[in-house]
């Protein structure tokens, strides 16, 4: 049987999605409501598009990244399936983001199955729900509710980079020509 997550969408070279060029992956559906969502094309469970983790790890090889950021959508939906991707990222020496809607005391007891398991191959994470007015007031945060918390020793390193060496968004243009606009 071939591996597989449903996705929205992609990006091999991201600059503001987490530190250094990253591979950012934006999973399919997500159960939180946050008014104001920046990706709320990925909120729906209908449509997205089913990928190989195979096919995902040679795009993140062929990338040559320095980091995977899992967005979303919700990726903690789809823990179970996600935790070989990211072991192989972590063992090619890439650090691993993760932004999350859930608390992260409610994933480390295993609320929502296969979290804890991902956790363990997560270097930096990002949680709480989105709250559009609340002014965001940590590194790489949305609204000002949510923690970044370093799982590792590579968390920690990536947390000490400031906001001052990166931008906030970016645009990209696709090989069909589409625009795509991404940040935080």
């Amino acid at each position: 049987m071939i591996e597989c997550v449903r996705i929205h969408s992609y990006e091999a070279h991201s600059l503001v999605n987490g530190p250094g060029k990253r591979f950012v992956i934006w999973l399919k559906g997500c159960p939180f409501d946050c008014p104001g969502c920046f990706n709320d094309e990925a909120r729906s469970f209908i449509g997205g598009r089913y990928i190989s983790l195979h096919e995902l790890e040679q795009r993140i090889v062929a990338a040559d990244v320095h980091g995977v950021t899992l967005s979303g959508g919700e990726p903690f939906l789809q823990a179970h399936e996600l935790v070989p991707l990211m072991r192989k990222c972590g063992r090619r020496g890439m650090d691993r983001m993760i932004y999350t809607g859930f608390n992260f005391n409610d994933l480390k007891r295993d609320a929502v199955p296969g979290a804890r398991e991902l956790l363990k191959e997560t270097d930096l994470l990002l949680d709480g729900p989105y709250k559009k007015d609340i002014p965001p007031d940590g590194e790489w945060t949305g609204s000002g509710n949510q923690r970044v918390i370093a799982l590792s020793r590579a968390g920690m390193e990536m947390k000490r980079i400031r906001r001052t060496e990166w931008v906030e968004q970016e645009y990209i243009i696709d090989p069909e020509g589409q625009t795509v606009r991404t940040g935080i």
